[in-house]
């Protein structure tokens, strides 16, 4: 039985304080854009309200308790000296060849690694572990997009989604990825998947120049503030 704050469409109430189980599934609930809307972009009414303005830290928190109980490291920056770079394959049906892309910012940032992933093919830990470490985290907007979430506080999400639908844009969950308030995302067109956006872009160069440059001077400000607690702390 599925316990719930709400009535169901019988006006039966259903929720309780406790539940008492042998096994238990700890997830988002409501914080999701398939909780109080349809699919967090279809129909248009989807984009004229918002569910998540301020539970940023909810989600922060949610990220946190996953990745603990993985044993991973809840790190705020990523550590690495050389700025990881990853593209989400496969993602969602609505997509393309992120291949062509990987090489173009590969080539334009060798200060970086720039990899292309199908994270549904990898175990969960292994997702959580290559994200939780990474910069800059480029996809197509969709399902599999969620993996994103486990990035790091100061992070960079770049989401394509598509503008060739007849029900509008379809920039899945919206809501959600817009409130997440612990990553900086950007949203990309692109018409269709037999018309990508062109991997040598110059909106996408200079937007993954400008994110390299505000995660190096978030690198900057760390360590002048280090600097200063060392400093005090010798004082």
């Amino acid at each position: 039985m599925l316990l719930s704050t709400k009535d169901d469409d019988n006006n039966q109430k259903l929720h309780s304080n406790f539940i008492c189980a042998s096994q238990g599934v700890a997830g988002l609930g409501m914080l999701s854009d398939h909780g109080e809307k349809d699919h967090g972009w279809f129909p248009h009414e989807d984009y004229k309200w918002n569910q998540n303005v301020g539970r940023g830290v909810h989600h922060w928190n949610f990220r946190n308790f996953i990745l603990e109980r993985m044993n991973l490291p809840t790190n705020v920056r990523p550590r690495r000296t050389k700025p990881l770079v990853i593209l989400s394959t496969g993602s969602s049906h609505r997509s393309f060849e992120l291949e062509p892309h990987r090489e173009f910012l590969q080539t334009t940032f060798p200060e970086t690694e720039v990899v292309a992933y199908n994270l549904k093919d990898w175990e969960l830990k292994e997702q959580l572990e290559a994200v939780a470490d990474a910069a800059i985290y480029i996809s197509i907007a969709g399902g599999g997009t969620f993996t994103a979430m486990f990035l790091p506080k100061g992070a960079s999400l770049v989401l394509y989604y598509t503008t060739g639908l007849e029900e509008g844009p379809a920039r899945l969950d919206y809501d959600f990825w817009n409130n997440l308030g612990y990553l900086r995302v950007h949203w990309l067109p692109f018409v269709e998947p037999k018309k990508p956006a062109p991997p040598n872009d110059a909106v996408l160069e200079a937007l993954v120049r400008h994110e390299l440059q505000v995660l190096m001077q978030q690198n900057v400000d760390d360590a002048d503030k280090d600097t200063t607690r060392r400093e005090e702390a010798e004082a």
